[in-house]
């Protein structure tokens, strides 16, 4: 099944956030971190109901190489980017996203 996939513009903002911040540590580095998000994308489009549930509806990815995680949901229909989110951050910042 083919599910749509949509990135909500919060989550969009915050990627692109972090993957500024990783290009002003070092070259390219925010690059590898864009890279690392688009294949954990790829990962959750293939196989939604891999990765683990926080909650009753949300589910977290973590990028691998990088601090951050991809917070989603999903029906039948589409797969709900809410969220790109820090570790060591508060939570409460994407907890209320659908």
């Amino acid at each position: 099944m083919s599910r749509r996939f949509v990135t909500r513009p919060q989550a969009l903002k915050e990627a692109f956030k972090a993957a500024e911040w990783y290009d002003e540590q070092a070259a390219g580095l925010g690059a590898r971190f864009l890279a690392s998000l688009d294949r954990t994308i790829a990962i959750i489009h293939e196989n939604p109901h891999l990765y683990a549930a926080v909650d009753d509806v949300l589910r977290r990815a973590r990028l691998r190489g990088f601090p951050y995680s991809l917070i989603y949901w999903f029906s039948d229909e589409e797969i709900v980017l809410v969220a790109c989110a820090h570790w060591r951050r508060n939570p409460r910042r994407w907890h209320g996203r659908r």
